[in-house]
Parts: structure tokens; sequence; C-alpha cells
């Protein structure tokens, strides 16, 4: 009937959360976020991965820049079982902070109180 009606092939969706974008790609029509290389495997920006070898090890990629974070891990039980394949840190029956005995997900006070660290008995 005459009428023509054009949509942007672009979706806005990926440039969320993205300070980083790379204009004028020559074989695509629309800007995208900067993605991430590591040891020679392309990452995309906002994805969080795990080290094949040392699973405390966790990488994070956003807008190009590379993040690594080492996760360490408190152990208040004396006879501890070794983590899953997989899984960082070893595991205890219920949690032992002080003289204090917690269970599975329950929150443990700290009587020296810091607004960053929330623990869980895991």
């Amino acid at each position: 009937n005459g009428r023509v009606v054009c949509k942007e092939k672009c979706q806005y969706s990926h440039r969320k959360n993205c300070y980083f974008l790379l204009y004028d790609q020559k074989r695509s029509c629309c800007n995208v976020c900067k993605d991430c290389f590591f040891n020679g495997t392309k990452h995309e920006s906002g994805t969080i991965w795990t080290d094949s070898i040392d699973p405390c090890r966790t990488f994070s990629c956003e807008s190009g820049v590379l993040t690594e974070a080492k996760n360490y891990c408190h152990v208040p039980c004396r006879n501890p079982h070794p983590p899953p394949p997989g899984e960082c840190c070893p595991s205890c029956e219920g949690c032992t902070v002080g003289e204090r005995m917690y269970s599975e997900n329950e929150e443990i006070d700290i009587t020296e109180t810091d607004p960053c660290v929330k623990c869980i008995c895991q």
C-alpha cells in the first residue's frame, strides 16, 4: 500500500552497562561492547568464568576490562571435607566460630562489624 516501515537492526540491550563501545565496525552496522581475550579465548563483556586449573581463581570481562579475583576460604573446623571437583573451598559440618556453633546457611554474628563483610555458614 505504498507504506514502508523501517526499524533499526541493532538491539540496544548489548549496550546496557557497557562503557566502551566499538564504533564503525567494518563487518557490522551495529556498535558492540568490547570483549576480552584471555589465553587465546574470546570472552564477551559481562561474562564471568572460573580458571580450569584453580577453581579459586575467577575472571570477569566488563567492556574489555579483564579482572581476576582470588577466593580465600575460611575453614573453621579441624578436619574439613575436601572440596568437590571444580569447587574452591573445603567444607565442614556446620560452622564453629569462637565458642558458638552455627547451622548451614545461618548468618554469623561478628563482633567487629564491617559493612562490607557478611559471613554465612556454608
